[in-house]
C-alpha cells in the first residue's frame, strides 16, 4: 500500500474505536499505533476518534496516533458537557503542537449519559462553547504578557474575561469543528457536517463490510451482526462509495466491525480504484504549461540527443 501523489476532492477518514474488548495495557497502545500506521501507509487523509463514555480519552488517543503518523489529520470527538472550553482549548493547542497541527475536533452537544440539560439547552450550550472555544484561540503569536489581544464573553453558560491563548500556547492552527452524524444541532456552528447519508457538501458517515464476492461479504455481516452501510463486494463497494462521491459528499468517514482487517481490505481494494478516476485530472491540471517556441523546442531537442 502507498500514498498516491495526487488526491480526490472527496477525503477519507477511518474510525478508530476507543474501547477493545479483552485487550488492555500496552496492546491497546500497540492496537492504535497499527491502525494508525495502516492508514498513513493506505493513503488516508485523517482518523476519526468517536466519543466513548466507557472508552479512552479520545485527546490522548490522538497523542498516540499522531506520534505514529506523518500525514494524516486526527479529528477527535468530544461533548461540551466534558468541562469549560478554555480548558479545552488550552489541552488542544498544546496537542495541536505536537501533532504538527493536524488535530481537528467533532463536538457533541452533550455526552450520551448526560442527563442534567434537556436537547434544547444542550443545543444552546453548544453553540456557547464554540464561540467560547474559538474565542480564546488565537491562531497568530501573542506574547505571554500582551493584554491588548483579549476575549471576553458574560454567557448564560460560561463566563470569560480578559482570555486567551498565549504564549507557546498562541499561534497554532484553529482546529475545524466537525458536526458528529448522530447529531442535529445548529449545522452553522461547524465547518463541516457529518451526514449518515451522501448530501452535497457535507461528510458521510459510512459503515463498510466489503469481500471478494457479495456471498462472503452478507455471510460475513449474518457472522459478526453488521447490518447497517455497505456490505457487498469490492466492486460493489467501489459503485456505492462513486455515487456518493459524485452526490458531492465532501469525506466519507468509514467505520467497520474489524478496524484492522477491513483497514487493510479498504485500502488494497477499495481505494486505489477510488483514486484512479480523478488521478489522471488531477496530474493534468497540475502540470505545468510548456511555454517555449518551435524554435527552442527543437534547440532543447538537439542538445538533449546531443547529450545521449
Amino acid at each position: 500500500m502507498s500514498r498516491s501523489l495526487s488526491r480526490p476532492a472527496t477525503q477519507f477518514a477511518w474510525t478508530v474505536p476507543t474501547r477493545h474488548p479483552g485487550i488492555t495495557g500496552t496492546a491497546a497502545v500497540s492496537r492504535y499505533e497499527q491502525i494508525a500506521r495502516g492508514a498513513d501507509q493506505a493513503g488516508f487523509d485523517a482518523l476519526y476518534l468517536p466519543w466513548d463514555d466507557a472508552g479512552d480519552s479520545t485527546l490522548v488517543v490522538a497523542g498516540i496516533l499522531a506520534r505514529a503518523t506523518r500525514q494524516t489529520r486526527i479529528i477527535v470527538e468530544t461533548h461540551a458537557g466534558a468541562g469549560s472550553p478554555v480548558y479545552l482549548a488550552k489541552l488542544f493547542a498544546t496537542a495541536q503542537r505536537a501533532a504538527s497541527g493536524r488535530l481537528d475536533l467533532a463536538l457533541r452537544a452533550r455526552a450520551p449519559h448526560e442527563k442534567a440539560l434537556d436537547e434544547r439547552d444542550a443545543a444552546a450550550r453548544l453553540v456557547e462553547f464554540a464561540r467560547v472555544f474559538r474565542g480564546v484561540w488565537n491562531e497568530q503569536p501573542v506574547a505571554q504578557d500582551d493584554d491588548t489581544v483579549r476575549f471576553d464573553v458574560d454567557g448564560r453558560f460560561f463566563q470569560v474575561e480578559a482570555g486567551g491563548l498565549r504564549g507557546i500556547l498562541s499561534g497554532q492552527r484553529l482546529p475545524r469543528l466537525y458536526r458528529p452524524a448522530d447529531q442535529t444541532g445548529d449545522a452553522t456552528v461547524y465547518g463541516t457536517v457529518i451526514t449518515q447519508r451522501p448530501t452535497a457538501g457535507h461528510a458521510l458517515a459510512v459503515g463498510i463490510l466489503t469481500r471478494v464476492s457479495e456471498a462472503e461479504a452478507r455471510a460475513d455481516a449474518a457472522q459478526t451482526g453488521v447490518n447497517d452501510g455497505i456490505v457487498g463486494s469490492h466492486a460493489q463497494t467501489i459503485d456505492a462509495l462513486a455515487e456518493a462521491i459524485g452526490d458531492g459528499v465532501t469525506e466519507i468517514v468509514f467505520r467497520a466491525a474489524d478496524p484492522i482487517a477491513d483497514l487493510y481490505r479498504v485500502a488494497e481494494n477499495v481505494l486505489p480504484a477510488l483514486d484512479a478516476g480523478r488521478r489522471v485530472g488531477d496530474a493534468e491540471a497540475t502540470e505545468p504549461a510548456d511555454t517555449r517556441t518551435d524554435t527552442e523546442k527543437d534547440t532543447d531537442t538537439e542538445k538533449e540527443e546531443a547529450a545521449a
